[in-house]
This record gives structure tokens, C-alpha cells and sequence, in this order.
């Protein structure tokens, strides 16, 4: 490289100095215009070099586009490489977020997600927690909505979505399973009840009550968010609704009961 660079300051001076006699007398003139020409040539050249030399100095070492946590090294100094066939050097994993990817049926997208985010903006604002392991508190991670693809799945009937999660102690690596709780972007009081209330009545939902005779009532409710093995409701029961959480299959509206305290309809902020 300082050869190069000698070479081009040399034949820079030798370009200025054959200017300078351009002004001598005419026997000379063409002379010098000739050496000239050939010391600005070999400027050019010299110049050319200059850059294809730093070109494969650029080359010689491998920049990065992320900071982040190396794989192991699988090419050591002294192994002979080739652009194609030579075996990958490292990879590297990002240390200042990982995304998890998952899907969201498409119930859920349209009654909640679409209903508090109607931009990609919005999106952005959505909060989620990611679990990882047992259910203990210390190993859950927050973040938010990264992205929704453009489109619902037909064979599936969900659409896929990205979370951005920090991953400030490194605990989150890639291709880890997890569970993810796709939160709301206001706190609302909703009434979430469990999933072993719910009955199917063909393409209806219901849940049984007692009313106020002490007698099993049928109740038509529509689902939100499911939420750690609860469901939002969004119509159908109101507050201090006592529902039915065992046995529903045994009893049929109208029938007697006597409730036991067990689980009821509550209100939680979502």
C-alpha cells in the first residue's frame, strides 16, 4: 500500500514538472506535452492501483452488521477457503433483541387486535410477555408487536405475527420455545371467565348460570381474547353473573342446583 502511494505522489510530480516546460521553447513543446500525457497515464494507473489494493484490503477482514454473540469458529487461521464451497466462517445472533414469531387466530385478530391497532403504528404499541420454562415469574420478558403479515392463512385460519423482545441478559436464544401473551394497549375492566364454563352449541358459545330461583339458566356469550386458559367475554353475562365451571355436561336449564364457591366471573384489567 505505501509503495503504491509513493508511486502515485512520484508521478504526480513528474506530471507537474512536465507542465512547467510547456511554456519552452517550441523544439521542445512537443516533447513535453508527450511526457506529459504519459506521466498523467501513468497517474491514472498508478491511482487505479491504489484502489484496487485497498479493495482487497477492505477484504481481508469481515465487518459486521450487528453487534452480537459469535457461534463457534468453524475456520481457524492456516485452513484454505474458497468463495463457494468453503463451509460457513461463524454466525451471529443479535444481542440487543431476538423477535418471536407465532400465530394469532383469526378471531382473535379481528376482535382485539384490529379493534385497538388500526395502523402499523398502532401495531408497534401492542404489548406482549414472553414465558419461557415453568410458569415462574423471573422468567418472563416483555416486548411489543413487531409486525402482522399481510394475510390469513386459509388452512390454518391465523395469521403470523413477529414480537420484538430485549434481550438484555442473554437468556433468549434463538429457536427457543415459548409462550406469548399478546396484551391490550389501554387497561379495560373485561369480564374473563374459564374455558371449562364455556359450552359449544353448534356454531354458538354458552355458559350455564344460576338465576335468581337457584335454577340453571342457558346463556349465549360471545368470546374476546384467550388469555392463560380464560376467555374475555364480550357480551352476554354481566357483573355478579354466578356461572357453572364443573359438570356442565350433566345438567340442563331449568334443573335445581346448589352452587359451591369455587370460580366465578370476575372483572380483570386487560
Amino acid at each position: 500500500m505505501s509503495q503504491i502511494c509513493y508511486i502515485v505522489v512520484n508521478d504526480t510530480k513528474n506530471r507537474h514538472k512536465a507542465e512547467n516546460y510547456t511554456d519552452c521553447r517550441r523544439p521542445y513543446m512537443d516533447e513535453r506535452i508527450n511526457n506529459e500525457r504519459v506521466a498523467a497515464a501513468a497517474v491514472a494507473e498508478a491511482e487505479a492501483a491504489l484502489e484496487q489494493t485497498q479493495i482487497n484490503l477492505d477484504y481481508a477482514s469481515v465487518k459486521a452488521p450487528i453487534s452480537g454473540r459469535l457461534s463457534r469458529i468453524e475456520i481457524t487461521e492456516g485452513n484454505l477457503v474458497q468463495a463457494s464451497t468453503a463451509p460457513i466462517l461463524t454466525t451471529i445472533v443479535s444481542d440487543e433483541g431476538i423477535y418471536a414469531d407465532f400465530d394469532v387466530d383469526e378471531q382473535t385478530y379481528i376482535s382485539h387486535i384490529r379493534q385497538m391497532a388500526k395502523t402499523q403504528q398502532d401495531e408497534a404499541k401492542i404489548p406482549v410477555r414472553v414465558h419461557i420454562g415453568d410458569d415462574n415469574a423471573d422468567s418472563d420478558y416483555e416486548g411489543f408487536i413487531y409486525s402482522f403479515d399481510n394475510r390469513i392463512d386459509p388452512s390454518s385460519g391465523t395469521i403470523r405475527a413477529r414480537a420484538l423482545i430485549p434481550n438484555k441478559d442473554d437468556s433468549l436464544l434463538p429457536g427457543m420455545f415459548v409462550r406469548i401473551d399478546v396484551g391490550s394497549t389501554q387497561a379495560e375492566e373485561r369480564i374473563v371467565i374459564t374455558d371449562k364454563a364455556i359450552g359449544t352449541d353448534q356454531d354458538r358459545k354458552f355458559v350455564y348460570i344460576i338465576d335468581e330461583n337457584g335454577q340453571v339458566a342457558y346463556r349465549e356469550v360471545h368470546l374476546g381474547a384467550s388469555i392463560d386458559g380464560k376467555h374475555v367475554i364480550t357480551d352476554g353475562l354481566n357483573d355478579g353473573d354466578v356461572i357453572i365451571t364443573e359438570g356442565i355436561v350433566k345438567i340442563r336449564p331449568g334443573m335445581p342446583v346448589t352452587p359451591k364457591a369455587n370460580e366465578q366471573a370476575t372483572h380483570e384489567s386487560l
